[in-house]
């Protein structure tokens, strides 16, 4: 009788996590064209001046004269957290850590809304080898 006390607890006790874990799937998807597009604090004249600032060109693209532009894409969480960052047009020489290191030092965006609810969303950004600072 116990064991099937126990099989029974541990049954339903699986179901209700499964149960919760897809309570709301919407809560993780991804909008790749919101109602409105989530933005730096500030837009991008801030967004352009936090890169400048924070942004160090590495020593071994400085001495190599690495022109162009990274291209970086992440996602704006519904809080206004970034997260899941990567290059999807890469200079290499340490420059694309450099971006990531950067933008992980974001403050909290201002997050995307879809009929007024804030949305996580898909945010790409191409960033000019110009803004990294020697």
């Amino acid at each position: 009788m116990k064991k099937w006390l126990i099989f029974l607890l541990i049954f339903f006790c699986k179901i209700n996590i499964g149960v919760a874990q897809n309570k709301n799937p919407d809560s993780l998807k991804i909008i790749e064209k919101p109602d409105q597009q989530a933005e730096f604090q500030g837009g991008m004249r801030e967004l352009s001046k936090f890169l400048t600032k924070n942004l160090k060109y590495p020593e071994k693209a400085a001495k190599a004269g690495v022109p162009g532009k990274i291209y970086v894409e992440f996602i704006v969480e519904r809080d206004g957290i970034l997260s899941n960052f990567n290059v999807t047009k890469s200079i290499g020489m340490g420059l694309d850590e450099e971006v990531i290191r950067v933008l992980k030092l974001s403050p909290k965006w201002i997050p995307a809304k879809q009929k007024d609810k804030n949305v996580r969303s898909i945010f790409r950004l191409p960033i000019p080898c110009m803004l990294l600072s020697e």
